[in-house]
């Protein structure tokens, strides 16, 4: 009796871990056709879901002439404060160029859903506009239509969402530094702490918006991911 007392026990404390598991699955957050991009763990950490090397497999895949030798670092989500919303930064080197970048788009390009980190859809299939400096400091419309760029070197102040993209060119930087930052509306990079050998010196610049087919790339990397 005492077995079969034992077996019952068993059977019943599975089914009932098998219907708590049940409950969790069901509350998993559906989004459509979405993945997550990243989550929360038990320390309120967020970190990445999707690994680099997939990533990389699918930006070669639409590589175009001048971004194949793209090699894509890492990417991140830092998470929306009083002074700023959502980075969504990516992290990459231009092997022709041999320099390194990091790029942020900074906006409500990111949403949480139970621990879950989304892109939302407006981002993810590529319909979306955000606001960036030219090298005068001017500012810049870039709008994305089903992943397509338009720019407008000239918009009026009514036509600038409440986002930004920044990109940061560095070399010799500790991994973190020269990295886009700031709040309020105000963004730029971080300051770097130079890693640079006896005899070199470190570069952290804002690298601002240029006509030479950067969008395009930049928008390849976030379809990637």
């Amino acid at each position: 009796m005492k077995i079969k007392n034992l077996f019952l026990a068993l059977v019943i404390g599975t089914l009932a871990f098998a219907s708590c598991k049940k409950q969790e699955a069901d509350i998993q957050p559906q989004h459509g056709d979405r993945t997550p991009i990243a989550m929360r763990d038990a320390s309120g950490n967020i970190v990445s879901t999707v690994s680099i090397d997939e990533i990389q497999a699918r930006f070669n895949q639409t590589a175009e002439r001048g971004d194949e030798n793209i090699v894509i670092e890492s990417y991140r989500i830092t998470e929306p404060t009083a002074d700023h919303p959502y980075f969504l930064t990516i992290d990459y080197i231009d092997a022709n160029e041999e320099k390194a970048y990091s790029v942020a788009f900074i906006g409500e390009y990111v949403e949480e859903i139970m621990n879950y980190y989304y892109m939302t859809n407006d981002m993810k299939t590529g319909n979306f506009s955000v606001q960036t400096r030219k090298a005068n400091q001017s500012k810049a419309l870039v709008t994305f239509t089903n992943g397509e760029v338009e720019v407008n070197d000239n918009p009026t102040p009514d036509m600038l969402p409440p986002s930004w993209c920044v990109r940061c060119e560095k070399q010799f930087c500790q991994q973190g530094t020269c990295a886009p930052t700031g709040g309020h509306g105000d963004y730029y990079c971080s300051d770097c702490v130079s890693t640079a050998p006896e005899g070199h010196q470190p570069i952290c610049n804002a690298s601002y918006y240029n006509p030479n087919g950067l969008w395009g790339i930049l928008w390849r990397m976030i379809a990637s991911i």
